[in-house]
C-alpha cells in the first residue's frame, strides 16, 4: 500500500489518499482509496497481463508484484522438475481448477481462456483441449502427485499448456508464470 499519494482529479484535488491495489481472479484491477476514514473501491481495468511469482520452498506468492495471502503448501523440486500447488496460481490468472477424487484416480481439470487441461495423479499423460499429450517427453516419471493432502502439478507443463510464459531464476529459485489474455 502506498500512503500519501496525491489525487490529481475530481473533488479531492490536493488531498492525500491511501491507495490499495488488488487483483480479482478475472484479472480486473481494483483500487481501494481511503480518505478521511472512508474506504471506496474503484474498478480500473482488466490487466493486460498477469505475472505470478513463487519461490521454491516458500509459501510466498506475488501477483504483478503484490504479495498475496500465503499458499497452504510450498512449491518444490522433484526429479529436476518444479511441482506446485496449482489452484491459487491458476485462480490468480483468471482460471478455474476442479479436483475429482471420486474414481480413485484423482483427476485435476484446469480451465483458462480457450484451454482445458486434465491431469491424473500418478499418470504421465494429460488431455489438452481434447488431445492426449505427455507431461514430460524426456521423463515419464514426471506426474501429478499428492503430498501432505495437497495436489502438486508440473509447473512448466501446466503453464505452457495454458498458453502462458514460464520463467525460472536459479539464483533466487523463483518461478514465474505470465498470462496474456
Amino acid at each position: 500500500m502506498s500512503s500519501g499519494i496525491p489525487l490529481v482529479s475530481g473533488k479531492y484535488w490536493g488531498n492525500a489518499l491511501d491507495i490499495s491495489p488488488s487483483f480479482s481472479t478475472d484479472g480486473i484491477v481494483y483500487v481501494g482509496l481511503t480518505n478521511g476514514g472512508v474506504f471506496t473501491t474503484y474498478r480500473l481495468a482488466k490487466a493486460a497481463e498477469t505475472t505470478v511469482s513463487l519461490i521454491i520452498g516458500s509459501t510466498t506468492m506475488t501477483v504483478n508484484g503484490i504479495a498475496q495471502p500465503p499458499l497452504d503448501a510450498a512449491p518444490m523440486i522433484m526429479g529436476g522438475r518444479t511441482l506446485v500447488p496449482i489452484r491459487a496460481i491458476v485462480e490468480a490468472i483468471g482460471g478455474t481448477v476442479a479436483f475429482d477424487g471420486k474414481d480413485g484416480k484423482g483427476r485435476v481439470d484446469i480451465m483458462l481462456g480457450i484451454h482445458t487441461l486434465s491431469l491424473w495423479i500418478g499418470k504421465p499423460g494429460a488431455l489438452l483441449d481434447g488431445t492426449t499429450v505427455q507431461i514430460d517427453t524426456a521423463n515419464a516419471n514426471v506426474t501429478p502427485i499428492i503430498q501432505t493432502s495437497r495436489t502438486y502439478l508440473p509447473f512448466r507443463f501446466v503453464g505452457e499448456s495454458l498458453g502462458c510464459e514460464v520463467g525460472w531464476d536459479p539464483a533466487t529459485r523463483t518461478v514465474t508464470l505470465t498470462y496474456r489474455p
